[in-house]
C-alpha cells in the first residue's frame, strides 16, 4: 500500500508493506470509485476503529478458510451518529495480516482519513496464515493471502466460495439487508 505520509521508505520491500512514497493511493482509489472527495481528516480518530468477531461469518473449525477471528471497521463520526454512509471494503495484501504487522494496514493505509470526511465506512476483513504442516505449506496459505489460487477449495472464486460467502455476510450485516445473495453463481 502506497501512502503519502506513513510507512517504511518507498524502496523498502518488507513488512508492513505500507510505504511512504509521497503518493496517496487511498485517495486515488476512493476518488476513482466515488468521484470527487472532500478534503481528508488529519488524522482520523483511531477510536473510530471497531474490532469485531469475524467467526460469526464462517466456520472457525475449518482452517482452510484462513480467515482471522478478528476484523476491523472504521466508522466515521457522522455515520455513527446515524447519517447515511457508503461502505468500502479494504483488503490487505499477502503478509499484511495483523499478527505480522499489527494495526499498520487498518490505521495507516490512508483510507480512514478520507472516509471520515466523506461518510464512508471502511470494512477491514482479516486473513490469517494457514500452514500447520511444513510439507503442505505451499498448498495452504503461509503468507495470509486472500484466496486467489484455491487453497480454500475449488469454488474459491464463486459466490459460494468460503471467503466470498463470509465477506458477503459481513457486508449484508453492515448494510442491513441481503444485497449479495449467496447463490451458486
Amino acid at each position: 500500500m502506497i501512502t503519502d505520509d506513513f510507512g517504511g521508505a518507498c524502496v523498502v520491500y518488507e513488512p508492513p508493506y505500507v510505504n511512504n512514497c509521497g503518493f496517496d493511493a487511498a485517495k486515488e482509489l476512493l476518488q476513482h470509485i466515488y468521484g470527487p472527495l472532500n478534503p481528508k481528516a488529519s488524522p482520523a480518530d483511531t477510536q473510530s476503529i471497531i474490532e469485531f468477531d469475524q467467526t460469526e461469518f464462517f466456520d472457525d473449525n475449518d482452517k482452510s478458510i484462513s480467515m482471522n477471528r478478528r476484523g476491523h471497521i472504521y466508522v466515521p463520526q457522522k455515520c455513527a451518529e446515524g447519517e447515511s454512509c457508503r461502505l468500502h471494503v479494504a483488503f490487505h495484501g499477502c503478509q499484511q495480516h495483523q499478527e505480522l504487522i499489527g494495526d499498520d494496514f487498518y490505521t495507516g493505509s490512508g483510507y480512514n482519513d478520507w472516509a471520515e470526511t466523506n461518510n464512508i465506512i471502511v470494512l477491514y476483513p482479516q486473513t490469517t496464515a494457514w500452514a500447520d504442516n511444513l510439507f503442505l505449506a505451499l498448498w495452504r496459505n503461509p503468507k495470509a493471502c486472500w484466496d486467489w489460487w484455491g487453497y480454500s477449495g475449488t469454488r474459491y472464486y464463486r459466490k459460494d466460495g468460503k471467503q466470498i460467502k463470509a465477506l458477503a455476510e459481513m457486508i449484508n450485516t453492515l448494510v442491513g439487508k441481503e444485497l449479495l445473495a449467496p447463490g451458486d453463481g
